[in-house]
């Protein structure tokens, strides 16, 4: 008789490599109507993301394995994730030792986009910095929302990803809690304009519709802010920005 369940909540429970593989040759996952499996706090480590990958569901939607112990070792299995679940549309990666090591998920992302339906990533606080965030830039143009809070992101790692042309479909940013300056804010400004004149020259070319831009705790002045806000006002008025 099939499992008639959509959402799996094992948080906090010492689920650990051994516990997964237990639980999936129980087939206790073997159900076609499975949405969304959230996972946090358990100490998988990259054993039981292995684990996971092997038996991903179809169905799968939401994947969450937010300070899980999963470390950049993990960085093919990473792939296998969303290669074999074909709808997976969110991946939280949170609060993991993964840092720059995404090598491989961004390019497989950005080159079989017709192969996956991944829209959110959430990458908060998994040791970025400037050289991994910029190498986010392939996935601009197939996520909906990343989130990258708390990763040691300066307005250098901001200036050296918007320089590469990529924002495209990005509908909410956030980069809360990082080292971003006034001079950051402004060139991130500059460019979502500079998306938007590229609409009207071309409505047939996609662009970005940025609608909400987290940036709280940031080395930003409350006088960096409100200049941010009024400029925002006139050439973006679409966007939500939270400080």
């Amino acid at each position: 008789e099939m499992i008639m369940l959509h959402t799996l909540v094992l948080q906090r429970i010492g689920f650990g490599a051994d516990q997964v593989q237990w639980f999936i040759e129980g087939g206790a996952t073997e159900t076609e109507v499975l949405n969304r499996l959230l996972l946090n706090n358990n100490p998988l480590g990259d054993d039981g993301l292995t684990t996971i990958s092997e038996s991903m569901i179809i169905s799968l939607q939401e994947l969450h394995v937010s300070g899980c112990g999963v470390t950049g070792l993990s960085q093919d299995t990473m792939v296998n994730l969303v290669a074999l679940a074909p709808s997976l549309r969110v991946l939280d990666l949170s609060e993991n030792e993964v840092g720059g090591h995404l090598g491989p998920l961004v390019t497989w992302l950005a080159s079989y986009q017709d192969h996956h339906s991944l829209r959110t990533l959430n990458l908060n606080n998994v040791g970025l910095g400037d050289d991994g965030f910029a190498g986010l830039a392939p996935v601009m143009s197939v996520l909906q929302e990343l989130y990258c809070s708390r990763n040691n992101i300066t307005s250098n790692g901001l200036e050296s990803l918007l320089r590469l042309d990529s924002f495209i479909l990005l509908k909410a940013l956030d980069l809360s809690h990082n080292a971003i300056t006034e001079q950051g804010v402004h060139f991130l400004m500059d460019r979502f304009q500079q998306e938007q004149k590229r609409s009207l020259w071309n409505p047939n070319q996609r662009s970005s519709n940025i609608g909400k831009l987290v940036l709280a705790g940031n080395d930003l002045t409350p006088g960096a802010a409100r200049s941010a806000n009024a400029y925002a006002k006139i050439h973006l008025p679409l966007l939500q920005m939270i400080w």
